[in-house]
């Protein structure tokens, strides 16, 4: 595995474990369909959520979280999408987030949390 899929798979753990810890339930990882993948999907009570990680040795411009632009929440939209029509028991409402993982050092990171990043 190179060194930014490594760090990548780091960063999703970390998002995974930090999203658990405040009572969301984990549905999916890494799911893939030919669109593409989703990082995670998770169940925020009664709300279906579809959670970008993105994952960074360094602040560059702001941070990971400003290198979701227009193109990749469209293709966000679509997978959700998808996903929602593969599990029809997981309705109701949903939502974008995009968590943010800049590693500061070895053993330190930042985590960023945007809830509802962008419309659904």
């Amino acid at each position: 595995m190179n060194r930014r899929r490594a760090l990548g798979s780091l960063g999703e753990r970390k998002a995974a474990r930090y999203l658990r810890r405040r009572g969301m339930h984990i549905l999916d990882r890494n799911w893939r369909c030919p669109l593409g993948e989703l990082d995670l999907v998770v169940r925020d009570q009664e709300c279906v959520v579809f959670v970008e990680v993105r994952t960074s040795a360094r602040k560059y411009a702001g941070g990971p979280l400003y290198t979701v632009g227009p193109h990749k929440r469209r293709k966000l939209q679509t997978l959700a999408q998808a996903w929602l029509r593969r599990h029809p028991t997981h309705s109701g409402p949903t939502r974008f987030d995009v968590i943010g993982i800049t590693r500061l050092s070895w053993w330190r990171f930042e985590i960023e949390w945007v809830k509802n990043a962008f419309g659904a």
